[in-house]
């Protein structure tokens, strides 16, 4: 199991190691997913499988490791999970991940600012020079809008023409500056 344990990366390494210590007779095996570095610093997901396998007859008791590379998975999953939360189109924050920031920094108490943002006349760009144009002027607000905001600041679209901006750690004061 060393030769797993060092390939581990470092922030987990206590991780793997409290678990394979903590094998025994009543808990003989254990399983987690860690991430792994290769030689090339390149980063991997491995599904570790660990059992203990008792000792018999005078040879000591021995730990078999299994590790399955699920690398593809893992990415596939944060892919999905990226989709959920983010706009297709602007690939800003959605909705959903949205009320889930905000959620989150009510409940600690934060103060923030809600900035609510529409695009005057864009059915004029719609209706006029046709949709293509209308989702390229609507990419192009999205990547200003990240650009001239504070990095605490999440920028979200609502849909259509509409953006929302949430003012982390703002005062009215601040909110206005934004």
């Amino acid at each position: 199991n060393a030769m797993v344990v060092t390939t581990v990366d470092p922030l987990e390494r206590v991780t793997l190691r409290r678990a394979l210590r903590g094998l025994t007779q009543q808990a003989p095996s254990t399983r987690l997913e860690v991430r792994l570095r290769r030689p090339d610093g390149g980063l991997r997901w491995g599904h570790v499988s660990a059992s203990l396998l008792e000792g018999q007859s005078g040879v000591a008791p021995r730990i078999v490791v299994q590790v399955e590379n699920i690398t593809d998975r893992k990415r596939s999953e944060a892919m999905l999970s990226h989709a959920a939360a983010h706009d297709a189109l602007t690939d800003l924050p959605n909705r959903t991940l949205l009320i889930s920031q905000l959620e989150a920094a009510l409940a600690h108490g934060e103060q923030v600012g809600v900035l609510f943002l529409d695009l005057d006349r864009f059915k004029v760009v719609n209706d006029g020079l046709g949709h293509a144009a209308g989702d390229q002027l609507l990419v192009q607000v999205a990547h200003r809008l990240r650009e001239v905001m504070r990095p605490e600041d999440v920028v979200a679209r609502q849909g259509g023409d509409e953006f929302v901006v949430l003012c982390r750690g703002a005062d009215a004061d601040v909110a206005l500056a934004v």
